[in-house]
């Protein structure tokens, strides 16, 4: 499911052909039915459908949420469809907002254990924030927790572990660009997803424009989660920061770097990192955090990501929704 593209939701807005709705159906269930299940932190909680970052990665979220969203949009008023996809999209934007502790959205709804019991708790914003979120304070609003395997947390845009800076859970940052994309089109089909998608988004406003951070890290492959010395998410930008390589590839110091500079995601690439970036940021514009505009974060992508690559070939214009 993380390599998924989207079969039919194109194809049966420009046709209407039953065939393509048929396919929404089908690839939309699929998903569902992908994450292992049972309620613990690497399930889909059964019937709930929840696309855990901890077995599909934060890629497979994206695509998961979006196929059900487009099945659950396209199919007629008053389907079983339409009432069946509606639910598990409505379940996973609970679950999210508990992930990031959102009392204030569409779906708060307080844990019904007592003491907690993640397979017999029956409001899924506590089960999203006890279970999905370890209940852990998360100021940077990351939306996963990461991963612990040697392959994300020694990657060579890590800080190695003997940096007091270093992270021991770890993720791949442009997964989560992937994972902004959908969100943001997850909203203009009219679910309700502000309360989990702020959050989300005042993540990528910080990076592009917190003088505490680096914008340019907004391309990086790998980025730090968990800070192996605390235990827990990273608490401030500048922490997260230093928890990239001072000495990537041997000579780029990612904690000043000023330039694209990972190569497998140039900024010549029309389907690179920046980009992938940007096309998130386009949701940006009155969203705020603080004294921190999401009018600057995408003013900052206007002028430093190149937009020669679209015009080369052009498929699509990013523009601010």
């Amino acid at each position: 499911m993380a390599h998924q593209p989207a079969f039919a939701y194109i194809p049966y807005l420009i046709t209407g052909d039953w065939y393509f709705l048929e396919e929404l159906y089908f690839l939309g269930a699929r998903d569902l039915g992908v994450n292992v299940g049972g309620s613990q932190i690497y399930g889909r909680h059964d019937s709930w459908g929840w696309f855990s970052d901890q077995d599909v990665q934060t890629r497979a979220q994206a695509w998961g949420r979006r196929d059900i969203a487009e099945a659950g949009f396209m199919a007629p008023d008053g389907s079983p469809e339409k009432a069946y996809f509606t639910e598990k999209v409505n379940n996973n934007l609970a679950i999210e907002e508990g992930f990031f502790n959102t009392t204030t959205g569409s779906f708060y709804q307080a844990c019904t254990s007592n003491p907690y019991s993640e397979a017999l708790e029956q409001s899924k914003w506590c089960w999203g924030r006890k279970t999905a979120a370890l209940n852990w304070s998360n100021p940077l609003h990351f939306g996963v927790l990461g991963h612990t395997d040697n392959v994300f947390v020694l990657d060579e845009d890590i800080a190695p572990q003997s940096d007091p800076n270093a992270p021991s859970w770890a993720d791949q940052p442009w997964m989560t660009l992937y994972k902004l994309n959908v969100s943001g089109h997850i909203q203009e089909l009219g679910y309700q997803a502000a309360g989990a998608n702020l959050p989300a988004f005042q993540h990528l406003i910080n990076i592009l424009a917190n003088p505490a951070f680096n914008p340019y890290l907004c391309g990086a492959y790998m980025g730090g989660r968990v800070m192996k010395s605390s235990g827990t998410f990273y608490q401030t930008w500048g922490s997260l920061l230093f928890s990239f390589n001072p000495a990537f590839a041997g000579s780029i110091n990612l904690r000043t770097v000023n330039r694209w500079w990972d190569t497998t995601s140039d900024d010549n690439s029309p389907d690179g990192f920046p980009h992938i970036c940007q096309g998130a940021a386009s949701y940006l514009p009155g969203l705020s955090e603080g004294g921190i505009t999401g009018q600057a974060a995408w003013d900052w992508t206007v002028t430093h990501i190149n937009s020669a690559p679209l015009n080369d070939n052009p498929q699509y214009a990013i523009v601010p929704r």
